[in-house]
């Protein structure tokens, strides 16, 4: 192998962790079509979504798992699932309130789905504490 070619192949080595790393962290900061951003918020949502959905489960199971006496667990994850229930119609309606302010505009979406997430994100932090004491 020749000089140039090793110091070539050296180079790319030191110079493809540095170009990773400027990467951001956040795959919708490099979205600059209208679509590119919908369509990165929209995945960015589902992920939320996810995540609210295995905090929420993981939530039940504890109540389940939770036995002392004096808590009728199924009442309490009774009222958890109508909270939940009516927490998830919150947030729809909320958002669509943000959405239909900006209905005129290309940003509505962006702006729908990003009320989407952060909603979702302050919910998932209140869900793992509720049954802290």
């Amino acid at each position: 192998m020749k000089y140039w070619e090793q110091a070539l192949i050296a180079f790319s080595l030191c110079v493809a962790p540095l170009l990773h790393a400027a990467q951001p962290a956040d795959p919708c900061v490099a979205a600059m079509t209208t679509i590119d951003i919908n369509e990165c918020m929209s995945l960015k949502f589902t992920a939320t979504e996810r995540e609210l959905d295995r905090v929420y489960q993981e939530l039940i199971k504890r109540i389940d798992d939770n036995d002392p006496k004096q808590v009728d667990r199924g009442t309490v994850q009774r009222r958890l699932t109508e909270a939940q229930r009516s927490w998830v119609a919150f947030r729809r309606q909320d958002c669509e309130g943000m959405y239909k302010l900006f209905e005129g505009g290309s940003i509505r979406n962006a702006r729908f789905h990003g009320c989407m997430i952060e909603r979702t994100e302050r919910r998932i932090a209140e869900l793992k504490g509720w049954d802290q004491p």
